[in-house]
């Protein structure tokens, strides 16, 4: 079979599955799950919560804390 009778028979059973509701709806529930639709991801702050963290990084920034570019480059020259 060549790619052009793989694209017809694809674009059959896809239009076979908008016509059925209930087909369409596993359909759609299993993209979301393989697509991690109703994960909560770990790093999900609020508007606040960055901004909290934004002021730290430029206090940090102010006092001296943290390393420059080129230390992080010494410490991981694999980075370069």
């Amino acid at each position: 079979m060549n790619t052009t009778n793989l694209n017809a028979t694809s674009k059959q059973k896809f239009h076979s599955v908008l016509d059925e509701p209930d087909e369409m709806s596993a359909v759609v529930a299993y993209i979301h799950t393989i697509k991690g639709a109703n994960e909560v991801y770990p790093c999900c702050f609020t508007n606040e919560e960055k901004l909290t963290r934004i002021e730290q990084s430029v206090l940090d920034a102010r006092l001296g804390l943290g390393i420059t570019h080129e230390e992080m480059f010494d410490r991981h020259p694999e980075w370069l």
